[in-house]
């Protein structure tokens, strides 16, 4: 494994972070944070209780993944190939795991951020314990979302390409939570998912249960590392590796 450089780091996270201020990603999270808002309005005054339940709170979490880890990633990622900005990095020596922590870090920070506020903006409370359960299990998966986006990003020929690659990638995993318990195996793919693991989550909180599950967290961890393994062996295969 080639050793990280501070210096190259810093680069590559500002480059990513100027990138999050573009007019075209930094509305992404204000989708997530409308639908919360337009949420708890609704039960305010639909529902006798007043109170969401921690399903919409789920499904603003998976949102705010989707659009900002996914979408974002993919996006930036693709029209730096189509300016051949990553060419520029390169014979800048930047390596595969500088430019995979330079590109995660801001990302993962924004995500966290949101997925923060949005238990506040939906009014949901929880517990010490239940809090604890829900960053760690959030911040696995928008870090999952994250490297997901930078695969998708990696294998696409342009933002064109990109897009039509991310929206039914992100229509599916907005989907499969909800259709758990029609099928067996719709049940079992939904599980290994990040989508069907915060679902799940909001369930466990539902019911009053134990929130913290070791099976769900074995299984991001097991994603994690597959993601980024895949995602530095596109990067070499893709010529980005620098040779140093």
């Amino acid at each position: 494994m080639k050793s990280i450089h501070l210096r190259k780091l810093l680069a590559v996270m500002e480059v990513k972070g100027k990138t999050l201020l573009d007019k075209t990603y930094i509305i992404m999270p204000l989708f997530s944070i409308g639908f919360a808002l337009l949420m708890r309005f609704m039960s305010s005054v639909y529902m006798e209780s007043g109170k969401m339940s921690p399903s919409t709170l789920a499904n603003c979490v998976i949102m705010n993944i989707c659009m900002c880890s996914i979408f974002c990633v993919a996006g930036s990622l693709a029209e730096e190939k189509e300016k051949h900005t990553l060419r520029v990095l390169m014979t800048s020596s930047v390596n595969g795991m500088e430019f995979y922590f330079g590109s995660v870090l801001p990302v993962l920070m924004e995500s966290i951020v949101v997925n923060t506020l949005l238990p506040f903006i939906t009014g949901l409370s929880m517990t010490v314990m239940q809090w604890g359960c829900y960053l760690l299990l959030t911040t696995l998966s928008s870090l999952i979302g994250t490297i997901v986006g930078m695969l998708i990003g990696i294998y696409s020929k342009d933002q064109m390409n990109a897009s039509m690659i991310t929206t039914p990638f992100m229509l599916v995993l907005l989907l499969l939570p909800m259709l758990n318990g029609i099928h067996p195996i719709l049940d079992t793919i939904s599980s290994l998912t990040f989508t069907g693991v915060i679902m799940d989550f909001a369930n466990q909180i539902s019911i009053n249960a134990h929130p913290f599950q070791i099976n769900s967290i074995i299984i991001l961890i097991v994603e994690i590392i597959i993601a980024t393994v895949l995602f530095l062996v596109l990067y070499k295969k893709n010529g980005f590796e620098a040779n140093d």
